[in-house]
Order: structure tokens, then C-alpha cells, then sequence
């Protein structure tokens, strides 16, 4: 396994890891969690906390992330 810092590419595969994350064991979303959320979220973070974000990887292939600062939280969309 390796633990990396993540990066603006890891975005899309950040986004999957939460959002099965934060869903039900069937695979129902409790909080559907997109890309542009993340985004969103971090636009509004200093760059130190912003950046406060790993990924593990096995094989290559991101299998989980770990995000140290401020509680994320979910802008609803009107």
C-alpha cells in the first residue's frame, strides 16, 4: 500500500470513495457526493487545509483517502 498526498487529479476517484462512503450497504446514497462538491468545498479552503488530504493506493488503484481540517460539509444545490 501507498499513502500519497493527494492532487488535483485525484479529485474523481475522491469523490467515488466517498460517496460509497457515505452510502447505504445496499450501495443507496445517504449523501450523494459529486466531484463538483469537493471542488466546491475546497474553493473556499486556504491552500494548507485544502491540501490536507491523502489517498492510499494499492496496485496503483486509490482504495481509501484520509482529510485532516475543517469538517466538509455539503452545499445543497437549489
Amino acid at each position: 500500500m501507498l499513502i500519497r498526498p493527494f492532487t488535483p487529479a485525484d479529485y474523481p476517484v475522491v469523490a467515488q470513495v466517498m460517496a460509497k462512503a457515505y452510502s447505504a450497504a445496499d450501495g443507496t446514497p445517504l449523501l450523494p457526493i459529486t466531484e463538483e462538491d469537493i471542488r466546491e468545498e475546497d474553493a473556499d479552503l486556504a491552500p494548507p487545509l485544502k491540501w490536507g488530504r491523502w489517498v492510499a493506493e494499492v496496485d496503483g488503484r486509490v482504495v481509501g483517502i484520509f482529510c485532516c481540517g475543517p469538517q466538509w460539509r455539503v452545499r445543497r444545490r437549489s
